[in-house]
């Protein structure tokens, strides 16, 4: 069965190129808003990239207490001032664009 399943999952390369190039197209988009709000965006290859936001801890609290949001401290990294985001779907992506906006 499970090969199976990964054979038919190599065969739809054509959704897997979309699904892939939508990806790319939400993470530079989910990036670019929050550029444009004055957040410090590290360079990625990836769907997931750092955010410069002072208090890491303080704002992933503020984040989830307030809007129900969570996103990764970089504490542990040892990056304190730093949180991590990962692109999701789109209506996601604004919902934290617009919380981001509201805790700066």
């Amino acid at each position: 069965m499970a090969q199976v399943a990964g054979l038919a999952v190599l065969d739809g390369g054509d959704h897997i190129a979309r699904a892939i190039a939508a990806l790319r197209r939400d993470t530079a988009a989910l990036r670019e808003a929050l550029i444009a709000q004055g957040w410090r965006v590290l360079p990625t290859a990836t769907h997931f990239f750092l955010v410069e936001v002072g208090d890491a801890k303080a704002l992933c609290r503020r984040l989830l207490r307030e809007h129900h949001i969570q996103v990764r401290d970089c504490t542990s990294f040892g990056l304190p001032q730093f949180i991590r985001i990962a692109t999701r779907r789109p209506e996601e992506n604004a919902r934290l664009v617009t919380a981001m906006r509201l805790v700066e």
